[in-house]
């Protein structure tokens, strides 16, 4: 009999043990998707907005794929998905000798201040993917959608890692090659930061 019950605790403890392991993963905004490194849950740091001025939350898993990655290799951490209902204005920091070869995916809603050391940090920018020196405002059409979310960590060619960042960034999927641009209404803003050393626009994490 006592045999019995201990079999029947110890079951009891390796199934509640179990239990606690899958759930980790730290708080994430509901509804939010994120991705962890090999498979497993990864936390993100910072929340994403389940409610956006001029857009609505839908449900597009494949265009959420290609926004999110695991720990280390750059994109987003935690995200959403968002169709605009009417146009929203979004800006991109990018490199001059290639803001006019495609509208490019990362861009931001706001337009922040600091360094551009800062900047980059915010936003988990590797060096080697751009000189983040030129500006440009576009607006995301109407009916396009969009992700919006957390940046996630990346390990530079340098080897360094970068960590993650709660400053939210959008992706656009954009692909000139494809046909596919879901931005209006662009214009080159000129070179950034301005005289002053602040920032005039602002752009997102992943590979320029």
């Amino acid at each position: 009999m006592r045999r019995i019950v201990f079999v029947a605790a110890l079951g009891a403890l390796l199934n509640a043990c179990a239990t606690t392991a899958t759930t980790e993963g730290g708080p994430r905004a509901s509804g939010a998707s994120g991705a962890g490194a090999s498979g497993n849950l990864n936390t993100c740091v910072g929340t994403v907005d389940a409610a956006l001025s001029g857009a609505r939350a839908v449900d597009d898993a494949a265009l959420l794929a290609r926004a999110v990655a695991p720990a280390q290799q750059g994109k987003l951490c935690s995200a959403r998905v968002f169709e605009a209902t009417e146009a929203i204005t979004v800006y991109r920091v990018s490199q001059a000798d290639r803001a006019n070869r495609e509208p490019g995916r990362w861009w931001s809603l706001r337009r922040p201040t600091g360094t551009r050391e800062q900047y980059r940090a915010d936003n988990v920018i590797c060096a080697e993917w751009s000189s983040l020196d030129v500006l440009a405002q576009c607006e995301i059409r109407v009916g396009a959608r969009f992700v919006v979310g957390v940046g996630q960590s990346v390990r530079c060619a340098d080897g360094a890692v970068m960590a993650q960042s709660a400053v939210q960034q959008v992706y656009i999927d954009n692909d000139t090659r494809e046909g596919r641009v879901l931005v209006d209404n662009c214009q080159q803003l000129g070179a950034w930061p301005d005289a002053s050393g602040s920032f005039t626009g602002a752009g997102a994490s992943g590979p320029r």
